[in-house]
């Protein structure tokens, strides 16, 4: 779209291009930050208030649960509403009711605003309300507690109802409890009403916008009253409160919070019909807006003097490039047409392909200076290996034992020439499991029954291609520098493993291992070996120390690349396992 603009119009049409796109990224971004932290700074205060409320009626419950316990249970009462469920119709019966009332004296220091005070005989068909004198009520609602209803009637009671005990009934919330004798036989009733203008004031305590409902868990409302049942089922079901899942709600229309008490376990929740958040989000979109507007009028009135410094530098810049190399090469830049972009993109071209080629050039002497010297290296059988392997030659020759001798000498044969033949270092895992079955034949010799070994690999492993003297080396290390602390019987283990993606070589010892510093040091040499082939620092790896394992992971990286898979670990409280592979796509 952009080709027949002149210069000076690509470097505006981009850079405004851009700007624009990240004022439109920033401008979402921060207005989802900002409408999300509106909204969620208010449910929190929704929140915050749901506790406020129904931590206040938790305590106003608490006291009067507190002190209707303690009255039910003080042994004095008890013994008068025994007496009077023994004797109901005794003479007396005036005398022991007054001495109820004097008792109560003490819920009343208490508790300054009881709506009123009930006690209640449902086996008689007694009560007395002390409070509000109503004794004489035509529906007894004495006969309604029966064994069957009473502890649902006691539950349901706990929220918002008309008092049952006044031919003007009020609306109310009742604490009940029990007197009862010391085997548990109920003798009578205890109701404490609170008065519903209580409760009320707690719950409109917070904003006039609010709109509180609280209910038990088992959904049933306590709090408002109510006269209409469909009402209730109606906002129930428009707040989602009509199971008893009370999650929380962020909605730009309404928003509601939940809190469930620790003491009544009633789930408060609080319903936010106010704009507040809507009217914090249109804020925050009109300003966001006019700091977008606002910013790109500033760029596009600044460009002017932008393109002008920022076009100076580019020749000079392209010049300074272009002399830049490892031996001072210079690219010589005649044509004066050019656009600038393309000449800095060119010189920079020429200028890492120069710098990679001189590097990979060094690297590669280094790396064939290190495989020659592994090459005369790995052609040296151990001396000490060998000084063993003839002493036991010659004591088998002595003893006559004509076959194992023979076998010896073909095998210490085939490992000489394994060594010494093939200088492009390349075999196949085959070759180099016989050369490791041999070099291990020929040490089980010295130890006898104390050296037993494992090896399993799948014949369609045997013709991958790796490195020469791989395995080997790794088995004598792992019996030189693991075995040698340890008693015996000592173990060693080859096993391949070949998936549809990667196939594996674990080599396994039961020696004493690595101790876990060298360990550590180890997996950091390969890692900083790793990431200098990515940070394309491949001089640095010739300076890495140590041979060994480090070496033979080297050789593994050089040969397969990405591919490889490489780990050392100690598998169990002993032994060391290294695994070693390649992932691989179709054949091998």
């Amino acid at each position: 779209m952009c080709r027949n603009f002149k210069f000076k119009n690509k470097i505006l049409f981009i850079f405004i291009t851009i700007f624009v796109v990240i004022v439109l990224m920033f401008s979402g971004t921060l207005y989802y930050y900002s409408s999300n932290t509106v909204l969620d700074i208010r449910h929190r205060y929704l929140q915050s208030s749901a506790g406020d409320i129904s931590a206040q009626i938790d305590t106003v419950f608490r006291s009067v649960n507190n002190a209707s316990i303690a009255f039910t249970m003080d042994r004095s009462n008890i013994d008068l509403i025994m007496d009077l469920y023994n004797n109901p119709d005794d003479e007396n019966f005036y005398m022991k009711k007054t001495k109820l009332s004097k008792n109560l004296s003490t819920i009343y220091t208490i508790i300054n605003d009881i709506y009123n005070v009930v006690i209640f005989l449902p086996d008689h068909n007694k009560f007395f309300t002390y409070l509000k004198q109503n004794e004489n009520l035509i529906n007894n609602p004495c006969n309604l507690y029966t064994d069957d209803t009473a502890e649902d009637l006691i539950k349901s009671k706990r929220g918002a109802h008309l008092d049952d005990w006044s031919e003007d009934p009020g609306i109310v919330f009742s604490s009940i409890d029990t007197f009862k004798t010391m085997y548990s036989r109920k003798l009578g009733y205890l109701e404490l009403q609170i008065p519903y203008k209580k409760i009320e004031k707690i719950c409109k305590s917070k904003e006039s916008s609010f709109e509180v409902y609280i209910f038990d868990d088992k959904g049933n409302m306590m709090y408002p009253y109510l006269d209409d049942e469909d009402e209730i089922i109606e906002k129930s079901r428009y707040y989602g409160l009509v199971s008893n899942d009370y999650k929380d709600y962020k909605r730009k229309n309404y928003m509601l919070a939940s809190y469930t008490s620790d003491y009544m376990g009633w789930n408060t929740v609080i319903v936010d019909k106010s704009n507040y958040s809507m009217n914090k989000i249109k804020l925050n979109t009109v300003i966001i807006f006019a700091f977008s507007l606002v910013l790109l009028l500033f760029t596009v009135f600044i460009y002017n003097f932008l393109i002008k410094k920022l076009t100076l530098p580019l020749r000079l810049l392209t010049n300074k490039i272009e002399n830049i190399s490892l031996e001072n090469l210079s690219l010589q830049v005649n044509s004066q047409d050019l656009d600038e972009f393309a000449m800095l993109d060119k010189s920079f071209e020429m200028m890492f392909a120069r710098l990679r080629h001189a590097i990979n050039n060094e690297y590669e002497a280094k790396v064939r200076d290190f495989q020659s010297l592994y090459q005369s290296m790995q052609s040296q059988i151990n001396p000490h290996f060998l000084y063993n392997t003839l002493s036991i030659l010659s004591i088998k020759c002595e003893e006559g034992d004509g076959m194992d001798a023979s076998r010896m000498c073909l095998e210490l044969a085939d490992m000489m020439q394994y060594t010494a033949s093939s200088p492009n270092a390349l075999g196949n895992i085959s070759t180099e499991i016989n050369h490791a079955r041999n070099y291990l034949n020929l040490f089980s010799n010295h130890y006898e029954e104390n050296l037993s070994y494992v090896i399993d690999v799948p014949d369609k492993m045997h013709n991958i291609k790796i490195p020469k003297c791989i395995i080997q080396p790794i088995v004598e290390n792992s019996i030189t520098h693991g075995l040698e602390n340890i008693l015996p019987p000592w173990e060693i283990s080859i096993i391949g493993h070949c998936t549809d993606d990667k196939w594996t070589i674990k080599i396994y010892d039961n020696g004493c291992g690595f101790d876990e510093q060298k360990l550590l040091e180890l997996k950091d040499k390969i890692k900083e070996y790793e990431k200098n082939i990515l940070d394309y620092n491949l001089t640095n790896n010739l300076n890495i120390g140590g041979l060994g394992l480090l070496n033979t992971y080297a050789r593994l990286k050089i040969h397969f690349g990405d591919n490889l898979f490489f780990d050392i670990s100690r598998p169990k409280s002993r032994g060391t396992l290294i695994i070693f592979g390649c992932y691989y796509d179709g054949d091998f």
